[in-house]
């Protein structure tokens, strides 16, 4: 039980429910009641099953594409530092997405 209290206290502190709460009103304001009340629910349950699908074959596809988990932090990494670096050098107004 102290495991899962632990996970489910980083996983809160990560996604931060509470701050994103007003950026999820402002993207939904176009939607009806009843598609802004279906779409968090849609949207855990892709995450759950993409979640699932990686946790029963993600380890296989790993090893047949010989890829370790050092390779993928390294490659990680270099995704946000090209991500950081396109930021700090892109010179347009940001439009949201």
């Amino acid at each position: 039980m102290w495991n899962f209290a632990r996970a489910f206290v980083a996983l809160f502190v990560a996604v931060d429910i509470l701050g994103l709460t007003p950026l999820y009103l402002s993207l939904t304001s176009h939607l009806s009641a009843d598609e802004r009340k279906r779409l968090p629910r849609q949207s855990v349950l892709t995450a759950t099953a993409v979640a699932l699908g990686f946790l029963l074959v993600g380890d296989a596809v790993f090893r047949v594409l010989g890829i370790s988990v050092a390779d993928f932090q390294v490659a990680g990494g270099i995704l946000l530092l090209v991500l950081s670096i396109h930021d700090l050098l892109s010179s347009g107004p940001s439009v949201p997405a």
